[in-house]
């Protein structure tokens, strides 16, 4: 989330109203939740909005995957010891 806070307050450097890094970091917790605001977005900035949104699905993915082998291992260890 710091990675995609730092490319996004640098995004909004070069625009004509840039933002504080606090708010920057603000922006992108809250697209984590599904709240974000793309009135006005440059094509660069749909881009960045779209790959973040895809990394996070990505990412939120991933730990799904990993919850759920985890837990699949230690169902099989405890079944395997009942045995």
């Amino acid at each position: 989330m710091f990675s995609f806070s730092t490319g996004n307050y640098f995004l909004h450097l070069k625009s004509d109203n840039p933002i504080a890094f606090g708010h920057a970091f603000k922006v992108i917790f809250l697209q984590t939740f599904g709240d974000y605001n793309h009135n006005g977005f440059t094509d660069f900035q749909w881009l960045f909005f779209y790959c973040s949104i895809f990394y996070i699905a990505l990412v939120l993915m991933n730990l799904l995957i990993a919850i759920i082998s985890d837990t699949y291992d230690r169902v099989t260890m405890t079944a395997q010891k009942n045995e």
